[in-house]
C-alpha cells in the first residue's frame, strides 16, 4: 500500500503573528532571509518558539540571485556591493559571503528547503547556466538541506527547466496554476508557491483549490505556499481541505 503523501501547507512569510501562525500552519517560508538575513540568534530563537514537528524553508539572500538594478535591493540594510559583483550566481566573494549567511540562516532554523527564485532577466543563456552549475557544484557540498529553483519569466520551459534541475539535483519551484507541473513519477518531491491566478490580489475559489489538492496528492512529499494577498485564509481553506473527506466542487474553480 501506498504510504500517504507528506504535504506542508503554509504561507511565504508569517501572514500575522507569528504566534497565531504557529497554532494555524505547520511550516513557513521565511521571506526576510531574501532581502536581509535576520541574525543567527533571532532565527534560532523562532526555531525554539515554533511548536513540535514545524517545519522551515528559507528564500535565498538576493545577493545571490538578483543584481544591483533590482527593486529588492531597496529593503537591503546595508551598503549596496560593489557593480558587478552580486546576483546571477556569479564566481565572486560577494555571491558566496551571501551564500554562506542564507546557509547560516537555514542552519539555525534546521531549514528542509532554500529557495533559489530568479528575477525574469535570469534567462536560460549559456553564461547563466554556467554560473549556475558552477555555483550548485560549490554551494550543495555546504549546504544542509534540499535546494527548490524557482525561475522566472517566459523564457524558462518547463521541460528544459526540469532537465536543469534534474542535472544539479534541485527541485522545480513552480506556481502549479501558472505553468505545468513536475511530472511526480520522475520528481516525487513537489514546491509549489502559489502567487494568485493573474495577480497577487486573487482570492482562490474552492474549485481551485479542489484542483490543487488533485495536484498535490501525486507526490510523495509536497510543499505549498501561498503568496497571495489572502494567503492566510487561503492557506487555512486548503488545509482544511486536504483533512476533508470531501472535495470541494472543482466546477467553481475561478468563481
Amino acid at each position: 500500500m501506498q504510504a500517504s503523501p507528506q504535504v506542508y501547507v503554509g504561507c511565504c512569510g508569517w501572514a500575522g503573528s507569528q504566534s497565531s501562525y504557529f497554532r494555524d500552519f505547520r511550516a513557513v517560508e521565511i521571506q526576510q532571509t531574501f532581502y536581509d538575513p535576520p541574525r543567527p540568534a533571532t532565527l534560532a530563537r523562532w526555531r525554539e518558539q515554533a511548536p513540535e514537528g514545524f517545519r522551515f524553508c528559507v528564500k535565498c539572500f538576493q545577493l545571490v540571485t538578483h543584481e544591483p538594478s533590482s527593486p529588492t535591493y531597496r529593503r537591503l540594510r546595508r551598503p549596496s556591493p560593489p557593480p558587478r559583483t552580486t546576483g546571477s550566481f556569479r564566481r565572486t566573494p560577494e555571491v558566496r559571503r551571501a551564500w554562506e549567511e542564507t546557509v547560516a540562516a537555514a542552519r539555525a532554523l534546521g531549514a528542509d528547503v532554500i529557495l533559489l527564485q530568479t528575477p525574469p532577466s535570469f534567462t536560460p543563456t549559456a553564461r547563466h547556466l554556467a554560473n549556475l552549475r558552477a555555483f550548485c557544484d560549490w554551494a550543495q557540498e555546504r549546504t544542509p538541506c534540499a535546494l527548490a529553483f524557482e525561475p522566472r519569466g517566459p523564457a524558462w520551459e518547463p521541460v528544459e527547466t526540469d532537465r536543469v534541475c534534474a542535472e544539479l539535483g534541485l527541485l522545480r519551484a513552480c506556481d502549479p496554476f501558472a505553468t505545468e507541473p513536475p511530472d511526480a513519477r520522475k520528481h516525487p518531491t513537489a514546491y509549489f508557491r502559489l502567487h494568485g491566478i493573474g495577480g497577487y490580489r486573487y482570492v482562490y475559489a474552492d474549485g481551485d483549490l479542489a484542483a490543487l489538492r488533485q495536484i498535490v496528492l501525486r507526490y510523495r512529499t509536497a510543499w505549498v505556499f501561498f503568496n497571495n494577498l489572502a494567503m492566510r485564509d487561503d492557506a487555512r481553506r486548503f488545509r482544511d481541505w486536504l483533512s476533508s473527506a470531501s472535495d470541494p466542487d472543482p466546477s467553481r474553480a475561478g468563481r
